[in-house]
């Protein structure tokens, strides 16, 4: 099994349970969204964008190519909501949006999920596959590449009954 394969394994099994996966559909794209704002300031994010295509490039070339439009979404939005906005809104959103999508993610894996998330045993592993997960389950919400994630996801836990 390839990099992409496996990390996306890695990932997935921390993220079996539909509800905790939308949690993250919303808050894993916000955060990095945020992060990319507080970057601006030293025009450091276009350079984080540029980081995560080309790191997906090297784990699986079609998942990259195919995460290009995502993270452009990112970058252009947020540099327009800076520019609309102003410094002094974009760092209160930049600081709010992070701390408020941790403590939902981290909530949503105690009471959906049943496990503790991702980052507590691979941090690099989980900001670096994070995005690019989030985006392909989306994309697999619509229909596309179950084919090729299928194999990929493994035995499934039973999530935790409350």
């Amino acid at each position: 099994m390839g990099a992409f394969e496996d990390q996306y394994r890695f990932y997935h099994e921390f993220h079996q349970e539909r509800r905790n996966q939308i949690v993250h559909m919303v808050f894993v794209p916000l955060i990095l969204w945020s992060v990319l704002m507080f970057l601006r300031e030293w025009s450091l994010d276009l350079v984080l964008i540029v980081a995560y295509a080309v790191y997906y490039l090297i784990i699986d070339m079609k998942f990259g190519i195919l995460s290009l439009p995502y993270l452009s979404f990112l970058l252009v939005s947020e540099r327009l909501f800076y520019s609309y906005v102003g410094q002094r809104i974009a760092f209160r959103v930049a600081i709010f949006c992070p701390v408020f999508g941790l403590v939902a993610q981290v909530a949503s894996h105690e009471f959906f999920e049943g496990r503790k998330p991702a980052f507590l045993t691979s941090v690099t592993q989980a900001i670096g596959m994070a995005p690019l997960f989030v985006y392909i389950e989306i994309l697999m919400l619509f229909g596309l590449f179950k084919d090729k994630t299928q194999g990929m996801h493994g035995t499934q836990a039973e999530p935790k009954e409350r």
